[in-house]
């Protein structure tokens, strides 16, 4: 291969085999008439329907029309280092017997 340029294999943009499968498959299903989802969203708002299918098929339905939100964690760079700087004045002003402001003030 030469250095930094592409020299075989697909074009860019051109999908791959599964990839080309699946986007003809939901062609097809469109254009037969209802998909899937179509489907589901249908029995949902079908007010004739007993709750319990219409809440089924909302279950079904959300994963593929709403991202489930991840967690994220925050971390601050020495934000530990302050807690156990806080944990040694309290315990200090308790060892004390004054309170924290008073150590902070340097009384």
């Amino acid at each position: 291969m030469a250095k930094g340029v592409k020299t075989g294999g697909r074009k860019a943009g051109t999908p791959n085999k599964s990839t080309a499968e699946r986007k003809a498959r939901v062609e097809a299903a469109a254009a037969e008439g209802v998909t899937p989802i179509e489907f589901l969203l249908g029995v949902m708002r079908d007010e004739e329907r007993p709750m319990a299918s219409r809440i089924d098929a909302a279950k079904c339905v959300a994963p593929y029309l709403h991202p489930r939100l991840a967690t994220t964690e925050f971390k601050a760079p020495g934000l530990d280092q302050i807690g156990d700087a806080m944990v040694a004045l309290i315990a200090r002003a308790q060892s004390q017997n004054t309170g924290v402001a008073s150590l902070l003030k340097g009384d």
